[in-house]
């Protein structure tokens, strides 16, 4: 697992990890001459602020590499409120920070994919109450080299044909034949991530299996890297890891059945980004949200702040709508329990599942 400093800036937030991550298998403005304006004054600090500046304790999350920007940017500007909390954020993978949460070893995880009913079963079994908390929208995005202007859409038969269990597609030319007789090189995540469990629930059909002749990348850095240095590279990742990594790969439209769709923030929240749109949660342990500092940090989470650096080119997702921010603020302050998302249709709307 690794953890970040998170002393450093948010410019310092995603890209960290280099391609040994895959393996085989400003001044004040100057007044205007004649402006007599006087700039604001800083407002004094709020009950609220003081509040948080009080705080201590430290917060120790893991989970998903999707995920991890956000609670990595969170953290960061939660630091400059709360300055005496230390917060660790690893990013070891859905299914393993789910596990290490159900074993109590981390109170809260991050999370790419839904909880599963069996694991919040076995969470309870062990003394686990688990509070789901809806944070962002991610349209899982198919990446090719940047140099690749030929593989600009594809149908999800074409990407189930190339990564089935049993699939023997070796070259381009064997998805589309007006494509190159050149051999195609896949990255993707490993088995304990969410976006492999999701990926090839929704694409490939068959939970948690496919072709296992790929670079399986230990976060989604690896797979920038891996596909952005290799012209046949092609691998799936979050949208937000595309965003900061533009000037390297180029996305793959996907097509459903009702033409090509690229992700966007837009696709994403009219639906027609189907089927690799997904919402993004993190679990966190009843019991922990009576520490102080979890509880402030989790509302600070679907708050205001953090909305705004959602979307920025830093972490690169989609913000859910102002109401499922407002239930997410509310099934924190209730120690709401259970998951929606564990028996919710893949592509369901936010704002159909939490009210």
């Amino acid at each position: 697992m690794r953890i970040r400093n998170l002393s450093f800036g948010l410019a310092f937030l995603v890209f960290s990890v280099v391609m040994s991550g895959c393996g085989s298998g400003g001044s004040s403005p100057t007044p205007a001459p004649g402006d007599t304006s006087t700039t604001a004054p800083t407002p004094a600090p709020s009950a609220g602020d003081a509040a948080l500046a009080a705080l201590t304790g430290s917060i120790n999350i893991d989970g998903s590499s999707t995920v991890e920007p956000i609670t990595s940017a969170a953290a960061d500007a939660f630091k400059k409120v709360a300055p005496n909390v230390q917060i660790s954020v690893g990013q070891k993978g859905t299914g393993a920070g789910i596990k290490a949460f159900i074993a109590k070893e981390i109170e809260v995880c991050d999370a790419s994919r839904p909880i599963t009913l069996k694991e919040l079963a076995a969470a309870k079994a062990n003394g686990v109450d688990t509070v789901e908390i809806p944070v962002a929208y991610d349209g899982l995005t198919v990446v090719v080299n940047k140099k690749n202007t030929f593989a600009t859409s594809m149908t999800t038969e074409e990407l189930r044909k190339l990564w089935d269990e049993k699939s023997t597609i070796k070259s381009w030319n064997e998805i589309n034949p007006a494509w190159p007789n050149q051999p195609i090189h896949l990255f993707g995540p490993t088995p304990v991530h969410g976006s492999f469990e999701f990926f090839t629930t929704v694409i490939v059909k068959t939970p948690k299996k496919c072709r296992k002749d790929y670079q399986q990348c230990t976060d989604y850095s690896g797979v920038a890297q891996g596909v952005g240095q290799d012209e046949n590279g092609l691998g799936y990742l979050g949208l937000g890891y595309y965003t900061q990594n533009t000037d390297t790969l180029n996305p793959v439209s996907v097509d459903s059945g009702k033409g090509p769709v690229l992700p966007s923030k837009k696709t994403v929240l009219d639906g027609t980004y189907t089927p690799l749109t997904r919402i993004l949660a993190i679990y966190v342990a009843k019991s922990a949200l009576a520490e102080p500092q979890t509880k402030a940090f989790l509302k600070f989470v679907v708050g205001d702040t953090v909305k705004a650096l959602i979307e920025t080119p830093d972490v690169g997702y989609v913000d859910l709508p102002d109401s499922v921010y407002a239930a997410a603020q509310a099934r924190i302050d209730n120690g709401t329990t259970g998951s929606v998302l564990a028996t919710a249709k893949p592509g369901t709307k936010a704002e159909d599942l939490f009210h």
